[in-house]
């Protein structure tokens, strides 16, 4: 028997929890810790949820303090408790009429359920939710599906003997006229599918997918990105599985997928969108076959395109490809033209970016997508709608916007279909790239310069052939405005002079390092920086003949390795790495004014708390072995001592990882954003 005075002063105890002061607050908690760790609470708060006189939100938090405790408490009670307890429940929950406490006591039910239904102890739970199934009331329809969502989530695996009867609920709700009846009835569906093991299973849920795909259709056009999160995660998930859910749907669910991915930034959230790449990606990662021979190859590359031809032009390539070294180069340059915008008293644009948002940019989204094509969908269905598109858009009556996009996607496709390139369609390729390159604007630049730059690491050493054609364009780029423009002409320079040896170098070796040269003294540190390699890359292709250039290119490289300022630091380790280089290629006579110099940076990095620096140094080290031979032997005693302790010493790592709280709706007690902080001390067992 549950005193009336037990009830009044928990009631108390809960307003006060809800209350805006700190201490009334802290008072509450104290005064309910205590009460928590007997048994007789369960019947306290159960008969709080019953009274009518209690607003929403103390029956609601009552509901949330009994979750959280119910599970522990109640093998304490006794047989006929229980029974009252659950009969109170059922009866809660089939005459709440607050929509937010409903979905409070289902999740209190669900709890509970966790520790009955295993054991067949509450048949009652699931005959409340068939009976709530067929009600005519939109709101007991609803409180089926909540139900079912909360159980998938604790329980799931204890249905499968009524997966059977489950499938036809879900079947008639996701028809329901009632838009929440199908929204709740998407998210439990959505729900039990991720729990699907076997093809058995798989073939009850199988023919569900196109009412799931109506109800997120709509809830698309409703602009519901918590619905259409449900659905896409589901997929995404089903994606990765062997199961055959979605396979016979995969057209209906992929056009879906892609309406989704391009929706203007006013109609969805982008992390929605993003989900929906996401999916995408996964399809085309895990049922490469099933996209291929489902011919969604053109419309996945198709949307991919014009996401990318919607970009900010002020990052037309996007950062998903972007090494740590053009990062910095973007950040720098930023940072520049700031300070310059600051003391004209121009306005930054750039200050309106949304950085709150940490996820990927549309068109970051797109190429990512992309990516996934060209590395999992066989060549056979992947390789000519996607050249053919990637073409159309690079042809000269496009528009520049247009341009860009075919030639980011050159490069964002160049790694998957790096064989077929380098076999047959290399030379096309770069002839529709030089092509753009004549008449194109800041923007369309930057992304050829980035497909170039994909090319010359993904198809080697094929491209080396092509030298004569590429890197005039190449040259003409390091003239460009634009720091990642030049940057990224750098590192193709770079990647080609790698594989080029002295006779195919050096036709274009004179304007080659006469423009490397120029760089090494401009304004940003990252430009010189991968100037700077793309100079030892071209030594030791060049080898003596690099010799004329030593004077200039020496002085400069010296010049930075001195440099103490720490945000130089990866430009001093360059520029010692292709001092190395240059050595390596001129042999210890001509490089003996610059080899103290450099034999002394090299031994102070070792003294600097910079990993990058120590390696730099290991590297500049190894190459002076072999230039100085045995003159190298007085420096040994000094660098065994530093590399043995490298060798022995072990860098530990120690992580943090707090538990998260439940994300639960139902802990917002009454729309007051701060009430689930205060449930943390329900935790705490002592």
């Amino acid at each position: 028997m549950v005193r009336a005075s037990d009830v009044q002063g928990m009631e108390e105890i809960l307003v006060g929890l809800l209350q805006p002061s700190s201490e009334t607050i802290r008072l509450a908690e104290g005064a309910l810790k205590p009460l928590l760790k007997k048994a007789s609470v369960v019947g306290v708060l159960v008969a709080v949820l019953g009274e009518a006189r209690n607003g929403p939100a103390v029956r609601q938090i009552a509901a949330v303090v009994l979750r959280k405790k119910i599970v522990k408490l109640w093998p304490k009670l006794k047989k006929a408790t229980q029974a009252e307890v659950k009969a109170k429940l059922l009866e809660r929950l089939a005459h709440e009429p607050e929509r937010a406490v409903r979905k409070s006591v289902a999740a209190l039910a669900s709890a509970l359920a966790k520790v009955l239904v295993p054991g067949g102890k509450w048949p009652e739970l699931l005959q409340l939710i068939s009976t709530c199934a067929a009600d005519a009331s939109p709101a007991r329809r609803e409180l089926a599906y909540i139900l079912l969502l909360q159980l998938s989530e604790t329980v799931a695996s204890h249905l499968s003997d009524r997966l059977g009867d489950l499938a036809a609920l879900f079947r008639s709700a996701l028809s329901d006229a009632d838009r929440s009846v199908a929204v709740a009835a998407l998210r439990a569906c959505c729900s039990f599918v991720a729990t699907l093991s076997t093809d058995d299973e798989a073939l009850l849920f199988r023919d569900l997918v196109p009412p799931m795909t109506a109800v997120a259709r709509l809830a698309a056009q409703s602009k519901d990105d918590a619905v259409l999160g449900s659905f896409l995660d589901c997929f995404t998930e089903l994606a990765q599985t062997p199961v055959q859910v979605i396979n016979p749907h995969l057209v209906d669910v992929t056009q879906l997928l892609l309406d989704v991915m391009r929706a203007p930034e006013e109609a969805l959230d982008r992390s929605t969108r993003d989900g929906a790449a996401q999916c995408v990606g996964a399809l085309a990662e895990w049922k490469p076959k099933l996209v291929g021979k489902a011919n969604l190859v053109p419309a996945i590359v198709e949307t991919c395109l014009g996401i990318m031809a919607r970009a900010d032009s002020s990052k037309p390539a996007g950062n998903v490809f972007a090494s740590t070294t053009l990062q910095r180069l973007r950040a720098e340059e930023q940072a520049l033209h700031k300070a310059l915008s600051g003391a004209s008293g121009a306005q930054d644009a750039e200050d309106e970016d949304d950085d709150d948002f940490e996820g990927p940019t549309a068109q970051e989204m797109a190429q990512t997508t992309l990516d996934q094509v060209a590395l999992h969908v066989p060549l056979k269905w992947s390789l000519e709608p996607t050249l053919a598109l990637a073409s159309r858009c690079l042809q000269p009556a496009e528009h520049q916007a247009t341009r860009r996009a075919g030639a980011a996607a050159i490069g964002v496709v160049a790694e998957g279909f790096q064989d077929a390139f380098r076999e047959t369609h290399l030379a096309d390729v770069l002839r529709l790239l030089e092509t753009a390159a004549r008449d194109s604007d800041a923007a369309t630049r930057e992304c050829l310069c980035f497909a170039y730059g994909q090319l010359a690491e993904h198809c080697q050493p094929e491209i080396v052939g092509f030298a004569p054609a590429v890197l005039p364009v190449v040259f003409e780029f390091l003239k460009d405005d634009r720091a990642a423009v030049v940057g990224t002409a750098c590192y193709v320079l770079e990647m080609f002079c790698e594989s080029m040896d002295e006779d195919q170098i050096m036709p274009l070796f004179e304007p080659l390092m006469e423009r490397l040269l120029f760089l090494l003294n401009h304004q940003l540190l990252g430009i010189r920086e991968m100037a700077a390699a793309a100079v030892g890359s071209a030594a030791v292709a060049a080898q003596e003949k690099f010799a004329p250039y030593l004077g200039r290119a020496g002085d400069a490289l010296s010049a930075m390795i001195c440099r103490t300022d720490e945000a130089a630091f990866e430009l001093r380790g360059r520029c010692l790495e292709a001092l190395g280089h240059v050595a390596l290629a001129v042999g210890p006579e001509l490089f003996a004014s610059y080899r103290d110099t450099a034999l002394a940076s090299a031994t102070a990095n070792l003294d600097v708390d910079s990993t990058e620096l120590h390696e730099y140094a290991y590297g500049f080290f190894a190459n002076m072995s072999k230039v100085m031979r045995q003159d190298f032997a007085p420096l040994v005693p000094q660098l065994i001592p530093h590399l043995l302790d490298v060798v022995r010493r072990r860098d530990g790592a120690t992580f943090d990882f707090a538990d998260d709280d439940d994300d639960d709706d139902d802990d917002d007690f009454g729309g007051r954003g701060g009430a689930k902080g205060r449930m943390a001390f329900l935790d705490d067992d002592d």
